[in-house]
């Protein structure tokens, strides 16, 4: 047991719509041109040597987003207070064992900014005791992210354990690694409870057999859903459930009015580059930089791919040649927007490309592209970019 606690025609080769994000204290989104990324599990009945009675919350694929629980009726009589708390929790959890919490957790770890930022946005930031987010870019609630004490790159047992932490909320390709010490199931044996992120279960097998383990757990990469669903686990592990249907109403009403914005409209083909000379990473069907770009009005030239993030070929990025290219900034291999974007105007393989002649280019940090509460300001500003005559431009992040 775990320990704790509107309609646009098609683009116009020439016209010059390279679009860029200011990484500063407050992000501003400037739209100008310039030439320059199951079902619900009761708990068992209780024995004599389990709790008496443990909340269970299974996070759901899109038919089920809502974290449940239950309690058996022949639980003992509990005094007001044992009845208003939450705790014990169970937690159902892909890839691992379900984690079991008895309190509220107090000491928090987590890795990329995107994950910190849930914290941050629900009003939980004291929780979070360190991250393992780098150098990587940081969109929103920058003055108290930098507050939190910051590890080195690499995720990594001797820093975790030193900072005793009660909950390390990760993900598999965000530090998780199944069949080691970093897995959930090893910072168990350490008395750690360790979430993943619900987005990340495509990487459960460690990146294998991505698209059978979606399917398996719901995940469509068309919608916000897995984000939805981290929302609601962490308001309900930390009870701060209203607050996270209130992110999460929010959210929604942002990604409709882009949807209804744009329902009318072509849609450009847009290459997601993540990055890479020799072999381009981008994204497949099942990335949020899909969702990103199907919400916003456009068509992921690589939705075909049953993959997250992945590797493509320049064969291919050429036979699609896409309209329009949205570029990953920042990231811990020192990869930055700017750079992609004068790579692919400079080298012979790609200079040819529409995206290239209609000077369609736009930037995102990791964590727009990535689970995490600025999702649907970023569909806006995918919107904003791809139909600027039909999407207003996003207000600045927090």
């Amino acid at each position: 047991m775990n320990k704790s606690t509107a309609s646009r025609g098609a683009l116009r080769p020439g016209s010059k719509r390279i679009m860029g994000l200011a990484v500063a204290a407050a992000l501003a989104l400037t739209l100008a041109a310039c030439g320059g990324e199951g079902d619900s599990a009761d708990s068992a009945t209780p024995t004599p040597t389990e709790p008496a009675s443990t909340n269970t919350i299974e996070p759901a694929g899109p038919a089920n987003t809502e974290p449940t629980t239950s309690s058996d009726s022949t639980t003992p009589a509990a005094t007001d207070a044992d009845a208003d708390s939450p705790y014990p929790l169970e937690i159902e959890v892909c890839g691992s064992d379900p984690v079991v919490m008895e309190q509220r957790p107090q000491r928090v770890i987590t890795t990329a900014p995107n994950i910190t930022e849930y914290f941050l946005a629900l009003g939980l930031g004291d929780l979070v005791v360190g991250h393992f987010g780098g150098d990587l870019p940081v969109s929103a609630f920058v003055e108290e992210y930098q507050t939190i004490e910051k590890f080195s790159v690499a995720f990594n047992l001797e820093e975790i354990v030193a900072l005793d932490p009660d909950l390390i909320y990760a993900g598999f390709g965000f530090g998780f690694e199944n069949g080691t010490s970093l897995s959930p199931d090893g910072f168990a044996e350490r008395g750690i409870a360790a979430i993943p992120l619900f987005g990340s279960c495509t990487y459960a097998e460690n990146g294998e057999n991505q698209g059978a383990n979606a399917e398996a757990a719901g995940l469509q990469g068309n919608d916000l859903e897995a984000t939805y669903v981290d929302i609601r686990t962490i308001g309900t592990i930390f009870d701060v459930a209203d607050e996270a249907e209130a992110l999460i109403a929010e959210m929604t009403d942002a990604v409709e009015t882009v949807g209804e914005a744009v329902s009318d409209a072509e849609t450009p083909s847009v290459f997601f580059y993540n990055g890479g000379d020799a072999t381009p990473s981008s994204a497949g069907a099942i990335s949020t930089p899909n969702a990103l770009i199907t919400l916003g009005g456009g068509e992921n030239v690589f939705a075909d791919l049953a993959e997250d993030y992945t590797s493509v070929s320049w064969e291919a990025v050429v036979a699609a040649n896409p309209d329009c290219v949205l570029v990953k900034n920042g990231s811990n291999a020192g990869n930055f927007g700017g750079d992609l974007i004068t790579f692919l105007k400079t080298s012979p393989i790609t200079s040819g490309l529409n995206a290239v002649a209609n000077d369609c280019f736009f930037m995102l940090n990791q964590d727009h592209l990535t689970p995490g509460p600025l999702n649907a300001w970023a569909v806006q500003a995918v919107g904003a970019w791809l139909h600027p005559d039909l999407v207003d431009v996003p207000a600045p992040t927090p």
